[in-house]
């Protein structure tokens, strides 16, 4: 198997929907056909069925609430959205994995935007431990783990990204 082809086909479909959401004039509509594209490429076989793929607001557990997130992965097994519609989405923190931030052109503007919407996320976590109990005699403690944040760009922008 040549793992670069794969990767160049892979790299191909998501450009093909980035030329067929350049012919969308309105800017949200072109943003939001994108998020959908990225999100439909991710559920179709790319990640286990555990996870779901919303977008939205998350909350923490003092009632402090994210920035939007483009793409929120979360735990639909055991995890749930505390408001769902097509339009709006409320995840509490204890049921996400993380967040993707996704852009058109990645500028150093836009990139520092994500981060500090990626920042707004991972602020909601609470600094505590879990406790897993694999069987009557063993359990395990470690520090709760903090959502990961992913900025995926189509293309970058015509200036410079460096800070």
């Amino acid at each position: 198997m040549d793992i670069k082809k794969v990767f160049r086909g892979i790299s191909q479909k998501l450009q093909t929907d980035l030329e067929i959401s350049s012919e969308i004039n309105h800017q949200g509509n072109k943003g939001t056909y994108r998020e959908s594209a990225l999100r439909d490429f991710l559920l179709s076989g790319r990640l286990p069925k555990r996870f779901g793929i919303g977008t939205g607001e998350i909350i923490g557990p003092t009632r402090n609430v994210s920035k939007q997130s483009d793409l929120v992965i979360y735990d639909q097994l055991d995890g749930m959205s505390l408001v769902y519609d097509d339009n709006v989405q409320i995840y509490p923190i204890e049921s996400v994995f993380g967040v993707i931030e996704v852009k058109s052109k990645l500028s150093k503007v836009e990139l520092l935007k994500s981060l500090e919407n990626i920042k707004s996320v991972k602020s909601l976590c609470p600094n505590e431990s879990v406790t897993k109990t694999t069987n009557s005699f063993m359990s395990m403690t470690y520090p709760r783990p903090k959502p990961f944040g992913v900025v995926f760009a189509y293309s970058l922008s015509n200036n410079s990204l460096e800070l």
